[in-house]
């Protein structure tokens, strides 16, 4: 029964934060601020967490709580939205953006404390034993996942569509109440496993460094996912559509790769470990670069072969998951075995749980935050996505530090040549290719009719961010033919 109630608080915390995010949005003028605002919250409630969840003998009834309160907020939210924007933002000094921040992260926080806390007060409740911490974290993170994931997809293409926002948000906090009242009684009927009489480890591996390894992949992480939407939005026009799909994509690999590491690398967590999966993340990221060239080329065609609603949300699922399978799949193991490495003491496990969630919500906070405001209009998506791998290397050498002087000499050359191969992919990987643009330019003066040259070009100047002309070229395809839905459906989607 733990892990239906953290199935449910997935699926609750997803629906929750999609329509924070479009309802926020539409107040504030800002997605990635909102993002980071809410991620912010969760790290603060995992801190929270730290304090109290090794001191209590029922955490099922805290967690319950909680829950209860962020379904409630997220009930009266609607509206309060309105008021308290207009009284909060001339409050906060600075950039729009910060407003957004401060805004949503004041707005958000009642419910974003509960969600943050929940992870760290369900673990503790789910195993006392520091020697099977890491295959229960990581089969509760699976589990969070496969609600999230299915919380994302319902909202996104179900509740959303049919409801509207405000009924949407109504039901979901219905829901977490509901959820939480089930925890309290399930917490009311079992004290949480005492701990195990001994400690896994005589002397606890420093939590220094995997906690900043963790803050690093945070940060990461979200980089790459606001890089893979963007990416998304280029190709095939910003909705909620290609939102959820993205969702839906990296949930799933999180949520698989965490359940795989649970069950069959848990009890090999190690600093090395840890390491490994980071820079495997990292290479897998570098490694969909070059593969970005295709994606107008591909669009067109599949586009060519239907326009149904149903076609274009298989079509966007599958670029989303094409793109973010492996990269996922890697740092949903990344977590758990970080549990495994770090919650050595029977004693405090809450709290090696909360501090690790915390590291990672906080540094996905400043990722999210780092990447709508500066990262991506900056450096560009293929920038974004490089930052983002550097990071990555940064986040497996701070694991590695302790331990790296003791590893045999073939395991540190190993090391060592990995991080140099992730540095000069960085250097050497371009970025999409822009002589595609001269060559069907070219095509389009020779034959001033080729509709499909046209519509090629206009994918190729999207996919490079060069929206303006992007657009001119749309309008070229539809004055040919009036009948190119793709053409008009990404043209209505760029003109909003």
């Amino acid at each position: 029964m733990i892990a239906f109630c953290f199935l449910v608080s997935g699926i609750t915390a997803l629906v929750s934060e999609i329509v924070w995010l479009r309802m926020l949005e539409l107040h504030l003028g800002h997605a990635a601020p909102v993002v980071s605002a809410a991620l912010a919250g969760l790290a603060l409630g995992s801190l929270l967490a730290a304090r109290v969840a090794d001191r209590r003998a029922r955490g099922m009834v805290v967690y319950g709580a909680l829950a209860c309160v962020a379904g409630v907020w997220s009930a009266l939210l609607p509206a309060l939205l309105t008021p308290a924007a207009a009284v909060l933002v001339p409050l906060i000094p600075g950039p729009a953006a910060l407003a957004s921040f401060g805004v949503a992260f004041a707005l958000l926080l009642p419910a974003t404390l509960g969600f943050g806390a929940a992870l760290p007060l369900v673990a503790r409740a789910a195993t006392g034993d520091a020697a099977t911490v890491a295959r229960e974290v990581g089969s509760l993170h699976a589990v969070y996942a496969v609600g999230g994931l299915a919380g994302a997809a319902v909202a996104g293409y179900a509740l959303l569509p049919a409801l509207g926002a405000t009924a949407t948000l109504r039901l979901a906090a219905a829901l977490g109440v509901a959820n939480g009242l089930l925890a309290m009684a399930i917490g009311r009927r079992r004290d949480d496993p005492p701990p195990a009489p001994a400690p896994l480890a005589p002397k606890p591996i420093p939590g220094g460094p995997v906690l900043a390894a963790l803050g690093l992949a945070g940060a990461a992480a979200l980089i790459e996912v606001i890089a893979w939407t963007r990416v998304l939005d280029l190709l095939l026009g910003p909705s909620t559509y290609a939102l959820t799909a993205g969702l839906v994509a990296v949930l799933a690999a999180l949520g698989v790769g965490s359940a795989l590491f649970a069950r069959l690398l848990a009890a090999g967590a190690r600093p090395e470990t840890l390491a490994g999966l980071l820079a495997g993340a990292a290479v897998s990221a570098l490694a969909m670069i070059p593969t970005f060239d295709w994606f107008p080329e591909l669009v067109a065609r599949e586009f060519s072969l239907g326009s149904e609603r149903a076609f274009v949300l298989v079509v966007q699922l599958a670029m989303s998951l094409f793109l973010t399978l492996v990269p996922s799949l890697l740092l949903g193991a990344v977590f758990p075995c970080a549990i495994g490495v770090l919650a050595r003491d029977p004693e405090r496990i809450g709290r090696d749980v909360a501090r690790s969630w915390a590291a990672t919500a906080a540094g996905a906070s400043v990722g999210a935050g780092l990447a709508g405001v500066a990262v991506i209009a900056g450096l560009g998506v293929v920038g974004a996505v490089k930052a983002a791998a550097i990071l990555q290397l940064l986040a497996a050498a701070v694991a590695l530090a302790g331990s790296f002087a003791a590893l045999p000499r073939w395991q540190r050359a190993a090391a060592l040549a990995v991080a140099a191969a992730i540095v000069a992919a960085v250097a050497l990987t371009p970025g999409w290719n822009r002589s595609a643009i001269a060559e069907l330019r070219r095509a389009t003066e020779l034959r001033p009719d080729f509709v499909e040259a046209h519509l090629e070009l206009a994918n190729t100047y999207l996919a490079t961010e060069r929206v303006g002309a992007a657009i001119a070229e749309y309008r070229r395809v539809i004055a040919l033919d009036p009948r190119t839905s793709m053409a008009l459906r990404v043209l209505t989607a760029l003109e909003r």
